[in-house]
């Protein structure tokens, strides 16, 4: 096996932060215009991957992973 080293939490927490944050700045523009089938497609993808991210770092911080599979089902 080889040997992985990883990132601290509060790394991966102020990833996550990052990442939605940016997330936020996409839909606040895509809702500054009319929007085409295309487009609400993207911006669903969008706020649906922010919202996963968000359930995982949740359900991480509070160490319940055996209940990860959820966030698959319903998202």
């Amino acid at each position: 096996m080889s040997n992985q080293t990883f990132q601290s939490e509060s790394f991966y927490a102020n990833l996550s932060e990052s990442i939605h944050t940016l997330s936020e700045i996409i839909l606040f523009n895509f809702a500054k215009h009319e929007c085409s089938k295309k487009d609400l497609i993207i911006r669903s993808f969008v706020a649906r991957s922010a919202t996963s991210l968000k359930s995982i770092m949740s359900l991480w911080s509070l160490g319940d992973y055996p209940n990860a599979w959820v966030i698959n089902k319903y998202y």
